[in-house]
């Protein structure tokens, strides 16, 4: 056997390799991007407290809160979860939410899962649902093909009442 020869380096300099900031909260990606299925904030918020494996609600009061730090009227950010109408509507609050989430995700294109950007065209009263909606027969789709299940933003809008796709009343 033949010994290896080794080089000889007169100095070795050790530079650390650049570290990217990580996120906070997983960095998972908004669905729908510019379709007219665009997912809703609220279901965003849904997906990454699953993907953390808490409650929407844990989440907000434990995490997102404590980067809001503001106080709107009576209530706390997190406690606004519950608000369709707040969360994915025109609102100062939602825009505070969606700012937060950036910092916290990394996501930059989560100020398009609700309406702020629409804000100056949009009425700020009554342009939300109070409470969830949905289509029984887009859940079952998703779910029969595997597909990731979550809310588009259009099914938090009141006046839309039908499925686009399935032409059925939503619930």
């Amino acid at each position: 056997m033949q010994a290896r020869k080794f080089t000889k380096y007169s100095s070795l300099e050790l530079t650390p390799a650049p570290q990217e900031a990580f996120s906070r909260l997983y960095s998972i990606a908004p669905l729908y991007i510019g379709s007219s299925g665009i997912e809703s904030l609220t279901s965003y918020i849904s997906r990454l407290a699953l993907s953390h494996r808490v409650y929407p609600g844990i989440l907000m009061k434990t995490i997102i809160n404590s980067l809001a730090n503001k106080q709107y009227s009576s209530n706390n950010i997190y406690q606004i979860y519950n608000h369709t109408a707040i969360v994915n509507g025109t609102g100062i609050m939602t825009s505070d939410l969606s700012d937060v989430l950036i910092k916290l995700t990394h996501q930059k294109d989560l100020h398009l899962l609700n309406l702020t950007s629409l804000s100056k065209l949009l009425p700020s009263r009554r342009l939300m649902n109070r409470h969830r909606s949905w289509c029984p027969h887009c859940y079952e789709e998703w779910r029969t093909y595997n597909f990731k299940i979550y809310d588009p933003l259009l099914w938090a809008i009141k006046t839309v009442k039908v499925c686009p796709k399935h032409h059925v009343p939503l619930e």
